[in-house]
């Protein structure tokens, strides 16, 4: 299973990302995305054909893998799929490639509506599904959600080709960073981190408070941290999906 997680990783990263590809990200859907997936992923839905999936958009505005994935779950489960390149707009102050892996979440992307009228009339009353290619850290899913939960759009779950789609922090790993917390003194509450962060950031950040040994690094993360408390708020949504 290892094995072909790596793979398929693999294989994303080598698909052309311009907008002249969506015929080869709809060929790499149907590769790489049997239909026994979406068998399995419409037993999570209530109704499979009232479902809008919603491509997840990349600060680039040319990665359309998320988008061909999101066509076929449509075309699967009978239901409609919004190309999030053309809805939404996502800008990063900085290229994430360009920030080391432990410190993005400290760099969240973020994202504006480009027509909130129209985009909430074509997800009113359906359960909406955020679809991207590769979830590492669930973080961008994560800002997304935030963004739709404010424009009053509910989000019912996420999926994607690779890797862990369950954002919500479980409560050993809410505990485990409390701990990490009381032993440097930090004065921040773990729960009100774990409101805003993925499992996978959590976890992450636990590893940052666990190494830093030092007054100057604790007081470098205390800031960190408190500047990413102001920067999110709780979205609230269901994504245990």
């Amino acid at each position: 299973m290892e094995g072909h997680i790596r793979l398929l990783k693999t294989l994303i990263g080598r698909q052309p990302k311009n907008q002249g590809d969506a015929q080869a990200a709809r060929r790499f859907a149907q590769r790489h995305w049997p239909p026994k997936l979406t068998d399995a992923f419409k037993g999570q839905l209530e109704n499979p054909a009232n479902t809008v999936f919603i491509a997840q958009p990349s600060t680039s505005g040319v990665n359309v893998l998320p988008t061909g994935l999101a066509e076929r779950l449509a075309e699967e489960c009978g239901g409609s799929f919004l190309d999030g390149e053309r809805q939404i707009r996502a800008y990063h102050l900085a290229e994430s490639k360009n920030i080391p892996t432990e410190r993005r979440v400290f760099h969240p992307r973020d994202y504006e509506i480009r027509d909130l009228a129209l985009l909430r009339s074509l997800a009113n009353g359906k359960e909406v599904i955020v679809v991207d290619d590769i979830f590492t850290s669930g973080g961008s899913a994560w800002q997304l959600i935030l963004v739709l939960q404010r424009a009053g759009i509910l989000v019912k779950g996420v999926v994607g080709y690779v890797g862990d789609t369950r954002l919500k922090p479980e409560p050993q790993l809410i505990s485990v960073l409390q701990n990490a917390i009381r032993h440097t003194n930090i004065n921040i509450k773990g729960k009100d981190l774990a409101a805003i962060l993925t499992r996978a950031e959590l976890r992450g950040i636990t590893r940052l408070i666990n190494n830093a040994r030092t007054p100057e690094a604790i007081q470098t993360i205390t800031r960190d941290l408190q500047r990413l408390l102001l920067g999110r708020v709780d979205p609230g949504v269901g994504t245990d999906s």
